[in-house]
């Protein structure tokens, strides 16, 4: 027994000496040590250890590894580890990542080996552990790195290659491959044969300053491609180096700037041309920049301007100004700026370098920049100094064409007036001895006294035409429309001409349909112009036929009136109708000779048609009479948008005051017929086909009296006429009962005014309308400096029972409206000490007579002018010398009754 333990003790003693090395080692060794046991629990743990992962000894001992050093994303990987040790028996490495116990996570490089006993087990694991983080980090960041470089490589649009030492193509970048046409896999490895040999000195001198320290930036060469065509390359290149300075290689960065080249030179030419171009142009052309210097002028401005370019250069377009044009010329400047607009034919006066001045046309194109925004301005500068001038002469000279021609309107203003009045005076006494005579039967004197009037209004024809030729020539004939009733306009013209014809012992046939309808035109006009057609047809036929048509035609979808008078007379010859409407101008001198005539009436009316968009056409024969055709639109107010205003003469030119009338009757024939009496009467007329549209109305136009058939569809006459009268806005109406039956008793029961049985007498209907609508309160004042106008009109009003108050001027005329207001006021134009302008102007200032009804009568021509001032305050125009003294009076009669009706 002491021998075995004698035995035994060195063993011992040996076993507890490594023990005591080992433990050592484990306490000094640098890298973190840590054993497990088979269950992997930590059964050692050093200080390196504790300073790697920061969990001292006592806080690591018994703990699984699993559960506190490794994280969850690499749980997996380390207990793969574990069952390979375990099963192969053998060391193994891993690398994988930990945690410290302040949170950070480390890359460590693990050496595991397994602790095996006598009999071949597993017993535990000692694990050297080092810590590789900064390794792994600077390993990663260097991939990036060079990832990144390859990205950006690989995107430059420029070609890049890098070289070794020996000029051997390391890399080319994918745009290399595109501009040159070489695969990265023909040149990598290799010498790129893509210098041309004119190139080839200059690219060795440049590699060798290149490795000598030096730089090459934007250096202009050429390059060959694979297909042999030469390019235009800006080439910048740079050597790189290791870490000791030594240059290792070198990279190359090429861009193909041909396409720029050809179009810097075709820029270049284009340049030059352009401007040799402006240079050989009379017009001066200028540019100018954002801080509004000229930048750019070409030698015709420095002509037109007195400068020389450089001097130009320096300045301006608004120095070369005064103050106010160089304001103007300032504002054109930023009007272009701030709309981006161009501004053409701007008139200006500069200075010239030799103190004249000049005037310019200058024209600004704005010049926009690569986004859009204006940069500057450009134009042209046209010397028009002479054009200026020839203008302000021609201004004068129109001035004094105008002055003259005003001082020739006033002349035949004047003329007209002083002509017109002594000439009514002849026609209207005249026409009053022939009254006279035909009561006191002296019959002796009428065919003189006919005589004097045929004389008259032959002069005053002529004096009328040579007035309305002087109006045309000057352009200053203007239209007045209005609406008017076709077959009453027709009518009117009959009874004129039908003594002309009368007198060659002609047949005057009239063809009017009696639903020809109305037209809207010169009333005055379209009357005047068939008046000439029918007297020269009238005078030129003997015996024998004058036929005067109208009819009604649709062309091209358009409303036409067409007026045709045939006569069975001389006729013309083709040469005679050529000339037909000259001015002054007749068939012949045998023809004026035996049929008199100035040649005016003619060319005058086809004036008038043309005017309103018309014409006058002729078809004659020698021997076989003629045929003239006046086609008029039926509306010429849609044909003269600008005319939709015109008033016509004699036409109301304040509202309209004339007496209203509705017609109620379901039978179209009477409606029409009424329609047409009452409008030839100078009422205005509203028709309605049943009881409820004439209820309505009568709601809607309160009509001054109505008319009312009895036997209507629906709502009969009495029904009507019931609500007529409950109505308290319309009960105080008149209404004048129609029927065919005799049933007074229940009309006038019923509330109406008077009763009228069919078919009655226009005249009957007529005179029962102004029995209902006529209220004269006061007298009719006329005022006129002529006597003898005053008293022809006075003598003729008197006949119809009206009182008379005459004035001499419109002085004395307020003076009697002062004493006694009148129910109307007939009034001369041209009167001394207070003419008939002013005196309207006097009596519409006064809140009381305002109200008065006002109606011109005059012998002067009125302008547009003259026409203005007096719309919207008098009643109606009337011109002296365009009606026959019957007609004029017929005129005043119905506004005597219009203007004091209700």
């Amino acid at each position: 027994m002491e021998q075995n333990e004698f035995r035994e003790q060195p063993i011992v003693g040996a076993f507890q000496a490594s023990e005591q090395r080992w433990a050592l080692l484990a306490q000094q060794m640098p890298l973190a040590m840590i054993e497990w046991d088979a269950h992997l629990n930590v059964t050692d743990w050093n200080p390196a250890a504790e300073r790697l992962f920061g969990f001292s000894k006592a806080e690591a001992l018994g703990k699984q590894a699993l559960d506190f050093l490794v994280p969850d994303s690499a749980k997996q990987h380390v207990a793969n580890v574990g069952r390979s040790l375990l099963e192969q028996k053998r060391p193994v490495r891993s690398v994988n990542e930990n945690l410290t116990k302040d949170g950070r996570v480390l890359v460590c490089d693990w050496y595991n080996t397994p602790l095996v006993n006598e009999r071949g087990e597993i017993v535990g694991l000692n694990s050297l552990v080092l810590d590789i983080t900064e390794r792994v980090q600077s390993r990663r960041a260097l991939a990036e790195s060079e990832e990144r470089l390859r990205l950006t490589l690989a995107a430059s649009p420029d070609p890049i290659v890098i070289y070794d030492l020996e000029g051997r193509a390391q890399y080319v970048n994918p745009a290399f491959t595109q501009t040159f046409g070489w695969t990265e896999k023909e040149v990598v490895g290799k010498r790129i044969a893509f210098v041309p040999p004119e190139a080839l000195e200059e690219t060795r001198q440049g590699i060798a300053s290149l490795f000598a320290g030096g730089s090459l930036i934007g250096i202009n060469t050429q390059r060959l491609t694979k297909d042999g065509r030469l390019l235009e390359v800006q080439l910048s290149a740079s050597a790189y180096r290791d870490k000791d300075g030594k240059a290792i290689g070198s990279i190359i960065i090429l861009r193909d700037v041909t396409q720029q080249r050809r179009s810097d030179e075709a820029l270049r030419h284009s340049e030059e041309r352009y401007r040799t171009l402006l240079d050989q142009i009379k017009e001066g052309y200028y540019e100018v920049n954002l801080d509004g210097k000229i930048a750019f002028c070409n030698d015709s401005l420095c002509e037109i301007l007195g400068y020389t370019r450089a001097e130009l250069l320096t300045k301006g377009i608004s120095d070369l100004m005064d103050e106010t044009n160089a304001a103007k010329m300032i504002q054109l400047g930023q009007q272009v700026f701030n709309t981006g607009q161009a501004a053409t034919e701007y008139d200006c006066e500069v200075i010239t370098g030799g103190g004249e001045r000049k005037y310019i046309e200058i024209s600004a194109l704005p010049v926009k920049g690569d986004k859009g925004v204006v940069v500057g301005y450009r134009g042209l500068a046209r010397d028009i100094t002479e054009r200026k001038r020839a203008q302000e002469e021609l201004q004068q000279a129109k001035e004094s064409a105008e002055m003259a021609n005003r001082a020739k309107s006033v002349f035949l203003a004047n003329m007209s007036h002083e002509l017109r009045t002594p000439l009514n005076a002849i026609i209207g006494y005249s026409e009053m001895l022939q009254e006279d005579a035909d009561e006191l039967e002296y019959t002796g004197l009428i065919p003189d006294l006919k005589k004097i009037q045929a004389a008259g209004r032959h002069l005053l024809d002529l004096i009328n035409n040579i007035l309305d030729l002087s109006k045309i020539e000057a352009g200053k004939m203007d239209l007045y429309l209005e609406a008017f009733d076709i077959r009453a306009m027709v009518e009117e013209v009959q009874s004129t001409i039908q003594p002309l014809a009368e007198k060659n012992q002609n047949t005057l046939v009239v063809v009017c349909p009696p639903d020809v309808g109305g037209m809207i035109a010169d009333l005055t006009k379209v009357r005047q112009t068939l008046f000439n057609l029918l007297s020269n047809a009238c005078k030129f036929t003997s015996k024998g036929e004058v036929r005067f048509e109208v009819f009604r035609q649709v062309v091209d979808g358009l409303d036409w009136v067409r007026f045709q008078i045939t006569d069975t007379g001389i006729g013309l010859t083709p040469t005679q109708v050529q000339e037909l409407f000259k001015e002054f101008t007749q068939a012949d001198n045998s023809t004026t000779r035996k049929y008199g005539g100035t040649g005016l009436g003619l060319a005058i009316s086809r004036h008038f048609a043309q005017m309103m968009n018309g014409d006058i056409l002729v078809e004659s024969e020698p021997g076989k009479g003629a045929t003239f055709t006046v086609l008029l639109p039926a509306d010429v107010s849609r044909r003269r948008p600008d005319s939709a205003a015109a008033t016509a003469a004699g036409e109301a030119v304040s509202g309209d005051s004339r007496v209203k009338v509705l017609v109620v009757d379901d039978d179209p024939a009477v409606r029409d017929l009424i329609a047409r009496y009452l409008h030839k009467e100078g009422f205005r007329v509203e028709t309605a086909a049943d009881g409820e549209a004439g209820l309505q109305m009568a709601k809607q136009w309160r009509p001054d009296v109505i008319t009312l058939d009895v036997l209507l569809p629906g709502k009969d006459g009495w029904s009507v006429l019931t609500a007529l009268k409950a109505d308290p806005d319309l009960a105080a109406v008149p209404v004048i009962m129609l029927t065919i039956t005799d049933d007074r008793q229940t009309g006038f029961s019923l509330g109406a005014s008077d009763y009228l049985i069919k078919p009655f007498d226009r005249k009957q209907l007529v005179g029962l309308l102004r029995k209902y609508t006529t209220r004269v309160s006061g007298p009719v004042l006329v005022v006129d400096d002529d006597e003898e106008a005053r008293a022809i009109v006075c003598h003729a009003l008197e006949k119809e029972g009206l009182t008379i108050v005459q004035a001499e001027n419109g002085a004395v005329a307020l003076e009697q409206i002062a004493r006694r207001e009148p129910c109307l006021v007939l009034l001369d134009l041209m009167m001394p000490v207070m003419d008939g302008f002013q005196f309207i102007t006097e009596l519409r200032q006064n809140s009381v007579w305002r109200q008065i009804p006002v109606v011109v009568m005059t012998a002067l021509t009125l302008g547009e002018q003259e026409r203005g001032q007096l719309n919207g305050h008098v009643e109606r125009i009337l011109q002296k010398g365009v009606y026959t003294h019957e007609q004029l009076l017929e005129q005043v009669r119905d506004l005597v009754v219009s203007c004091t009706s209700p």
